[in-house]
């Protein structure tokens, strides 16, 4: 099993690091949000559990509990390798997962080259989504203008990770987020 411990980013990982505030443990709502997901059709990762350790009340530390996959994260795959027709197929796939996810109602809130997983079970280079401890799911496909947020999270993360454009051509970016 994978486990990934909740760790704080930005600057309150400076003083919290893994402490979390809450009367719903993220861990506990990202297994329901992936259970959901998956059970729509979405490449996410199969869900096995969370783990919440109360430290005082409304204060916790947590873990969520997945499946292990071989692969790599997107941005992994990119730096690693070379081969354009394999990194358009990827791109392809990735933007395929992310449409998929649109459609079926699943809004990620911090789409990123790193929350994008790269199988290598499978000839075919499945991609699948991560990280799901903020997204929101909806009964209906997801709004133009919160697909445009999502694409715009990645173009960000795009732009951070590779800013001379070196590893991801127009092309690819292009492919991931329709800019």
């Amino acid at each position: 099993m994978f486990v990934r411990y909740g760790r704080r980013g930005g600057m309150a990982r400076y003083v919290l690091d893994d402490v979390y505030f809450g009367q719903v443990a993220r861990p506990v709502r990202e297994l329901t949000v992936t259970a959901e997901a998956r059970m729509r059709g979405i490449a996410v990762a199969e869900p096995l559990g969370a783990m919440v350790e109360a430290i005082a009340p409304g204060l916790y530390r947590g873990a969520f509990l997945t499946r292990p996959m071989s692969g790599f994260t997107l941005w992994e795959f990119i730096c690693a390798d070379d081969d354009p027709s394999a990194r358009t197929h990827v791109a392809r796939q990735a933007r395929r997962a992310i449409d998929v996810m649109h459609r079926m109602g699943l809004f990620h809130a911090d789409l990123n080259l790193h929350n994008l997983f790269v199988s290598t079970a499978s000839d075919d280079l499945p991609v699948f989504i991560l990280d799901l401890d903020k997204a929101r799911l909806f009964t209906e496909p997801v709004s133009a203008s919160r697909r445009r947020a999502n694409l715009a999270r990645l173009s960000r993360s795009i732009r951070k990770l590779d800013p001379s454009g070196e590893r991801i051509e127009a092309s690819l970016r292009t492919i991931l987020t329709g800019r």
